[in-house]
């Protein structure tokens, strides 16, 4: 990382941290900006050292691509990705020296799941907050159930199969719940049901993923500011 003094930052973020103070949770140096599309990454100014890239848009508008991503690493800058668009790339370009940050990314780079499907939602435009629930946060939500015992492993795959089912702008808790009701028993999930409702930020894999990279982040330049530091 570069010297403190000289650091440039840019973080493009935005339904994943929605409802979040997210200027708290990066160093002030940090300039933010709204999820990624085509184009933005070729257009950062050349005082720019580091890309904390978490959302950003497709479908209705072009994505940022691989060769963008690359060609930042190319011209020294740091990129850092979490949660969204930032996992998916950094995914691709680990190889090249993009760094990938929490359990979305894990799940990308491990095959586990490979479609931008899995990461995408809707969100209202001016503020941010989503309109829909991303696969991947349902994946979780079941894999924090397993571990509590309140789900098997065959019940949470007959439960992720069913989530796959909706389109992704369709797909939120109270679809799932409704689809479940319809298809199994519900003792066999409600105690699952109670638990997502009880704390969403808590099974919102991509919101916490966007908090684990602000910490890194932020751990980066406290270690740049005082680097002879010991804890």
């Amino acid at each position: 990382m570069t010297n403190i003094e000289t650091l440039t930052a840019v973080l493009f973020v935005g339904p994943s941290l929605a409802g979040h103070k997210t200027a708290e949770l990066f160093p002030p140096h940090v300039q933010i900006r709204g999820p990624i599309q085509r184009g933005d990454m070729d257009a950062l100014p050349q005082s720019t050292t580091d890309v904390l890239l978490v959302d950003g848009v497709f479908h209705s508008t072009l994505a940022v691509s691989a060769r963008e991503v690359l060609a930042a690493l190319r011209r020294g800058i740091h990129v850092y990705g979490s949660s969204s668009m930032g996992a998916l790339r950094a995914a691709e370009l680990g190889q090249f020296g993009m760094v990938g940050i929490g359990g979305v990314y894990d799940m990308y780079r491990s095959g586990l799941v490979n479609a931008d499907a899995e990461v995408a939602l809707t969100y209202d435009s001016e503020c941010y907050l989503p309109l829909s629930e991303p696969l991947v946060n349902i994946r979780y939500a079941l894999r924090c159930g397993c571990k509590k015992g309140l789900l098997n492993a065959d019940l949470a795959g007959h439960i992720l199969q069913l989530a796959s089912q909706f389109n992704y702008y369709e797909l939120n808790y109270c679809s799932l719940f409704q689809s479940l009701t319809d298809h199994l028993p519900s003792a066999n999930w409600q105690p699952w049901r109670e638990f997502v409702l009880d704390d969403l930020q808590a099974v919102n894999l991509k919101s916490l993923d966007a908090i684990e990279l602000a910490r890194h982040y932020s751990a980066l330049v406290q270690k740049s500011r005082f680097p002879n530091l010991v804890h």
